[in-house]
């Protein structure tokens, strides 16, 4: 069990490739492997609730982004003065199956426009209807409005030759659409391109009191999934350290969450046990203060990394933690934390930096234990 979970990294030589000759291009070109296909609708905007009641309009990574009435109503203003709307894009995961990859709140803000969910507010050229539902306006501008369309464009799934190629073509679809206006964080797109058992297991984490307690992210950092993508830092350094895997931080998650997928259901059991294990553990001695440097900091995900990692290796090596001295333990911790600013600065953040300032705290909670 434990062999998947801290374990997925299996250090290989890796093969020199050699430079591709122009047969392997004409080739790769000819095959069409990297061409997506691709089909263009255009819905009515009064047929959407209908059109898309059986599609995926809520995929994980865009399920916490919601606009307020405003940007809403905007929408609704561009609709009716025919300012186009830019096309919204539909992935086919299954022949007539869809879900949405850019456009979701488009599409959502009409849909509940229609179905009188929100009151128009912050119109410019129509601010005489500021403060009317769908069913509020005049039949001739429900007419105005209903005679616009939605272009779409739809990658369909013939474009996939193999799982792999799907997962690689759909990222890097993600990644391109990702690249104006508020992108996505790099766990938005890892937590929708990877679902898993695991992955839901780390979501169900985020939602536990005792973790939500001593992360305290601000709303923003929720948002942006950065409260789940601590809980996969730890099992993806953890495995890392283990196999002395050594690549940048981005691509060790991203891959983490690749062998995840493939974790069956003892694993998963297992990684959520030992998890609230050792953040139940570092509670009982820190309390809310545990990822902190100071009395009055705030919370660090490299304090995080470190004091998590720490405690994992003494479970591992079967320290009784209930031996760990709890009296003014939150001073002596962030007293560390000043003594050794040489690895607490926050410069250093690459693998071998992260299992030296693990080693550290290891080391420190040693010299706790009483007797």
């Amino acid at each position: 069990m434990t062999e998947n979970v801290f374990k997925v990294f299996n250090i290989k030589s890796e093969n020199i490739v050699q430079a591709p000759g122009r047969e392997y291009l004409v080739n790769k070109a000819l095959d069409g492997e990297y061409n997506l296909l691709i089909d263009q609708a255009r819905y009515p905007l009064e047929n959407l609730p209908l059109i898309f009641s059986n599609y995926n309009l809520s995929p994980d990574y865009q399920r916490k982004r919601v606009w307020d009435n405003k940007r809403k109503s905007k929408l609704i203003e561009s609709c009716l003065v025919n300012v186009p709307i830019p096309p919204v894009f539909l992935y086919e995961t299954n022949f007539n199956k869809y879900e949405v990859m850019d456009g979701l709140q488009r599409i959502s803000t009409i849909i509940s426009f229609y179905e009188n969910d929100f009151k128009l507010e912050g119109l410019e050229l129509w601010h005489e209807i500021n403060g009317y539902r769908y069913s509020d306006l005049p039949e001739e501008l429900r007419n105005l409005i209903n005679r616009r369309y939605l272009s779409a464009i739809i990658i369909l799934k013939e474009s996939n030759k193999s799982k792999d190629r799907e997962l690689e073509l759909k990222q890097f679809v993600f990644e391109r659409l990702n690249t104006g206006g508020i992108q996505l964080s790099p766990h938005e797109i890892r937590n929708a391109l990877h679902p898993s058992n695991f992955n839901d297991m780390i979501n169900d984490i985020a939602e536990s009191q005792t973790y939500k307690s001593m992360i305290n992210n601000s709303a923003d950092e929720l948002i942006r999934m950065e409260d789940r993508e601590l809980i996969l830092r730890f099992f993806a350094f953890k495995s890392a350290i283990n196999c002395n895997y050594r690549k940048g931080i981005k691509v060790t998650l991203d891959n983490y969450a690749i062998e995840a997928e493939k974790f069956g259901e003892s694993d998963v059991d297992y990684a959520h046990d030992y998890f609230m294990s050792v953040i139940e553990n570092i509670f009982a001695i820190y309390g809310d203060k545990a990822f902190k440097k100071s009395a009055k900091g705030k919370f660090e995900k490299m304090i995080f990394d470190t004091v998590m990692l720490a405690f994992a290796k003494l479970i591992d090596d079967g320290v009784d933690l209930r031996l760990l001295n709890k009296e003014n333990a939150i001073e002596r911790k962030n007293q560390l934390f000043k003594e050794r600013k040489d690895a607490f600065n926050g410069k250093y953040t690459a693998l071998v930096n992260v299992e030296n300032r693990m080693n550290i705290m290891y080391e420190f909670l040693l010299g706790e234990i009483d007797g």
